[in-house]
């Protein structure tokens, strides 16, 4: 019903949890949820995460992360221990949703001894989608790369749109700390 095509999303961040400034919403849906802090000093750095791991052949990991430095974009990282992607090589996959389909030009990316492929997909067009479906599929060519169920999908993306407030919230606060320093020098000695 969908056909978008288009690159591959410029996001080259990591897609995957990290420790530092994490606030974890807890599993909801199935998925991890949590949300990465900005830092003090750099505006903007922050996501929200929410991650599944399904057991079976090569145990696939999906990662779908939004950046609050591009909130109208979801990255949707997928790894496997089988697959052999390349970094960086460019793959045309098309994506499924039960009735619904994109069309994505991916990256090949690698992280934790599993390889796989990310892509970036419009964020208030694909977590409505996601979240009412049933099954997500991945095709290269005629040939299915995975099947993952989406039971639950819908409140593991009500808990990422939650994850999503909060995150802007914790963003202008920061923002308004920020603020009040500006125009003092971080080392006003520093020759």
């Amino acid at each position: 019903m969908k056909n978008l095509t288009a690159v591959a999303c410029g996001i080259l961040l990591c897609a995957l949890p990290h420790p530092a400034c994490a606030k974890i919403f807890g599993e909801l849906g199935g998925f991890d949820v949590q949300a990465n802090e900005s830092d003090a000093e750099t505006p903007n750095s922050g996501s929200c995460i929410m991650m599944n791991e399904y057991e079976g052949p090569g145990d696939t990991q999906l990662v779908i992360t939004r950046y609050l430095n591009n909130p109208d974009i979801v990255v949707v990282t997928s790894l496997n221990y089988n697959w052999s992607t390349k970094n960086d090589q460019k793959y045309k996959l098309r994506y499924e949703i039960d009735d619904f389909y994109y069309e994505r030009e991916t990256m090949g990316f690698s992280y934790g001894g599993k390889k796989g492929f990310m892509a970036g997909f419009p964020s208030d067009d694909f977590l409505p989608t996601f979240a009412s479906g049933t099954t997500f599929r991945i095709f290269k060519d005629d040939s299915t790369v995975d099947r993952l169920s989406l039971t639950n999908s819908a409140a593991a993306v009500a808990g990422f749109n939650r994850c999503w407030q909060y995150l802007k919230a914790d963003e202008a606060l920061k923002q308004k700390e920020r603020n009040r320093f500006k125009g003092i020098e971080k080392d006003p000695f520093k020759e």
